[in-house]
């Protein structure tokens, strides 16, 4: 399934076979959950899918990004200060707060 852009393609067609997500190389970290889809690249987060564009687009934290890990309507990446970033949907107090 790729309705949501999740696969990073640039559109929501479904593949069998994997396919390359446009404009990003240099993966260091991945996460997907549901319709969502990040990485790390460059020490810069990148998302895509359900409230993201369906091509991997730039979020910014203002620290430098060395590891991710997508949740059910949120996200939380480590920076290269080893503090974590947590974004996102906070109904069950997911994001530390």
């Amino acid at each position: 399934a790729n309705g949501s852009g999740q696969i990073g393609t640039g559109s929501g067609t479904d593949h069998t076979a994997p396919q390359r997500a446009l404009d990003l190389t240099g993966v260091t970290a991945l996460s997907a959950k549901r319709n969502t889809t990040c990485a790390v690249s460059g020490e810069q987060l990148f998302c895509w899918g359900e409230s993201f564009s369906s091509t991997p687009s730039a979020i910014a934290l203002g620290v430098g990004v060395r590891d991710v890990t997508v949740g059910h309507g949120f996200i939380c990446a480590i920076d290269t200060q080893n503090t974590a970033r947590c974004f996102g949907a906070n109904r069950y107090g997911q994001l530390g707060q």
